[in-house]
């Protein structure tokens, strides 16, 4: 299938894109303002972001947004979604422990164009990832012991992948629809809108509290975009982790730190190294070889040609 603009577009919106269930732990707009996903630059100035991410708890506007990505294969499309969070403000425990600015999380569907649907998929949740896979499509785990796998739910309505946000955290992990919530904001595709999502007013007699919020998309390597920015120290961290919490009496102090793309996420010591021209670069597994990754999760994926990858050329 040749990877049209139009065939692209498709895919990765009418197909692909996620409904993102995201728990907010509350109502109130400071809550939403740290559980919302938006641009990197929300504030159309990239330096500002690392210099004092928590601006975001102050100003008016901060569209939803989400950010894709294609590798596409002979038969697989690999699709993936970076989630960006100006601050990751765990308020539910002490002191606020583990707060940091600047959050990246990602999700990656896997996309037969054989069967056109998704028919697997992964999330980072901290430190973990986990992986899922539709049980129609017959994709059969090859061991629970070395993954984290869960039913990939579908949307009977919307027949798209739902993943769970976490409040506060927000490690991303495949919809569970038993899970109790508080307050929970839904997510879904929009090609013209992207809400600010304190100004949506939570759904009437409905409880716990829910409302739904609008989200655009924008591609990672556009001119101009997230990809071209990947050298900037300030904003993406590159291999090591960092300090990213100053304690203080008063539960926290927010430091400018970088935060951890899709392109390097998991162990440092196993970024793959990639040479496109003279840039040399630092890549994870999930970006590089995403088809030898989901064979060793799932039976029913089977050995498919990269054809175009962003990430490497």
């Amino acid at each position: 299938m040749a990877l049209t603009q139009r065939t692209l577009w498709s895919i990765v919106y009418r197909t692909c894109s996620p409904l993102i269930y995201h728990d907010t732990g509350g109502t109130s707009q400071k809550v939403q303002r740290v559980d919302a996903l938006t641009r990197v630059d929300f504030q159309g100035d990239w330096s500002h972001v690392a210099q004092n991410p928590a601006v975001a708890l102050k100003i008016p506007q901060m569209p939803a947004w989400i950010y894709y990505e294609v590798i596409q294969g002979n038969r697989y499309w690999y699709v993936v979604y970076q989630l960006y969070h100006p601050i990751d403000q765990k308020y539910y425990l002490p002191f606020s422990m583990g707060s940091h600015p600047q959050d990246l999380e990602w999700i990656m569907v896997v996309y037969d164009s054989q069967k056109d649907q998704v028919v697997a998929g992964a999330s980072v949740f901290h430190a973990w990832w986990y992986f899922g896979a539709r049980e129609e499509a017959r994709v059969q785990t090859r061991s629970r012991m070395a993954y984290n796998v869960r039913p990939l739910w579908i949307d009977p309505t919307t027949q798209r992948p739902t993943f769970h946000v976490q409040a506060g955290g927000h490690g991303i992990r495949p919809y569970d629809p038993n899970r109790p919530r508080t307050g929970r904001m839904i997510y879904t595709p929009n090609t013209q809108v992207a809400d600010v999502p304190w100004e949506v007013a939570w759904f009437s007699a409905v409880k716990p509290p829910l409302k739904s919020a609008r989200y655009r998309l924008e591609r990672m390597s556009e001119a101009g975009g997230i990809w071209s920015h990947r050298n900037d120290p300030n904003v993406f961290r590159r291999v090591n982790r960092q300090a990213r919490l100053v304690m203080t009496k008063n539960g926290g102090e927010l430091t400018a730190s970088p935060a951890t793309p899709v392109w390097a996420t998991g162990d440092a010591s196993k970024l793959i190294q990639v040479q496109s021209g003279t840039d040399i670069r630092n890549l994870s597994r999930l970006v590089v070889d995403p088809n030898g990754l989901f064979r060793e999760v799932f039976s029913g994926i089977v050995r498919d040609r990269i054809i175009s990858n962003p990430f490497t050329e």
